[in-house]
């Protein structure tokens, strides 16, 4: 592990440190700030939103296929999407 990170680019180890200080710290500060503020039972389901937007986020901004974005996987983003909105609504 030591021996293939002296072997890493800036860019490696740059793109390490910003994901470690933006998407997981970052991430994780507003998530309890969401728990705070709407209650951890709201901010849970909002939660289950995490995997539709990374899905939603790879085909269009990191140009992933569109074609891996099987039937399976659209059914299944749908019934979070309906999951959050029923659980939600009052």
């Amino acid at each position: 592990m030591i021996e293939r990170l002296s072997h890493a680019s800036w860019q490696a180890l740059a793109a390490v440190v910003y994901m470690a200080a933006t998407a997981t710290a970052l991430g994780f500060i507003w998530y309890y700030e969401a728990v705070q503020k709407i209650g951890a039972t709201k901010a849970a389901v909002v939660g289950n939103l995490t995997p539709v937007f990374a899905a939603i986020i790879a085909v269009t901004l990191l140009g992933e296929q569109l074609k891996q974005l099987t039937f399976t996987t659209i059914l299944g983003g749908s019934l979070v999407l309906a999951g959050v909105v029923l659980t939600t609504q009052k």
